[in-house]
């Protein structure tokens, strides 16, 4: 997230087999991000923060979590925000 900037969270079941993970943060670089590579293990898009911690493995663990219950993330960015949907089989 961009210093002093927002994350937001959304839960929703649109359909009754599905539930849909939705978190966006500020993101004002985002039209330069390389989406094909967030889940890249260890990767990191900005080298300029590769001192702020952190090892590049998150969203690679939260898509390995996706695909093991049989659903799925993506990344998008509109509006200065980037979004992370992940879908998932309702139990």
């Amino acid at each position: 997230c961009d210093d002093g900037g927002r994350v937001v969270v959304e839960v929703a079941q649109p359909k009754r087999d599905r539930v849909t993970l939705v978190v966006q943060n500020t993101f004002a670089d985002g039209k330069k991000a390389q989406f094909n590579r967030f889940f890249e293990r260890f990767y990191r898009d900005d080298e300029a923060r590769s001192n702020e911690g952190g090892y590049g493995i998150g969203l690679s663990v939260a898509e390995s979590i996706c695909k093991r219950y049989r659903g799925s993330i993506k990344a998008s960015w509109k509006a200065d925000m980037m979004s992370f949907t992940c879908q998932l089989r309702s139990a």
